[in-house]
């Protein structure tokens, strides 16, 4: 999947869509070159010799890295739709191996990678259009939910809030 960023006019964050982070380290080495990168699981190619990278086993902070444009445009998305409490719903449709749905209610200051994150090897897709009433969407996949749990994220009603 690719990811794109559109610019959007008057807004300083680009839209995401389909924007991939995972906890799964992604950081390679390269022996030709002497140095590191960070690569998807399926291409293993040094970006500045083409030979094929090793997994490293060091991480270098490649996690960080994939998250900044995520926690990047949801702070402009949470500035665009500013919520009268503060507070913003991450709804969640099949959720785990029984495929519940719920909500959790969230600071905008949270991270919204970590607010859906469980404690397993997981891979989160996200849509944001860091503009008043634009999309802020995730899927994320995990052993339980090979085919992916949804996430909406708005401001918080008011009988959701305690």
């Amino acid at each position: 999947m690719t990811a794109t960023l559109t610019q959007t006019p008057a807004i300083t964050a680009p839209t995401l869509t389909d924007f991939e982070v995972t906890n799964e380290c992604q950081c390679l080495y390269c022996n030709n070159c002497e140095c590191g990168f960070q690569s998807s699981y399926f291409d293993i190619e040094c970006p500045e010799c083409k030979a094929d990278g090793e997994w490293a086993g060091d991480c270098f902070e490649c996690f960080d890295d994939m998250s900044a444009p995520v926690l990047e445009v949801a702070a402009a998305w949470f500035a665009a739709n500013p919520s009268e409490a503060g507070l913003y719903t991450i709804a969640g449709e099949n959720l785990g191996w029984q495929r519940r749905s719920g909500y959790k209610v969230i600071d905008a200051s949270d991270s919204v990678i970590d607010a859906i994150a469980v404690d397993t090897t997981w891979r989160q897709t996200w849509t944001i259009n860091p503009t008043p009433g634009g999309e802020f969407t995730a899927t994320m996949s995990h052993h339980d939910v090979p085919t992916g749990s949804s996430y909406t994220i708005r401001p918080a009603l008011p009988n959701e809030i305690d």
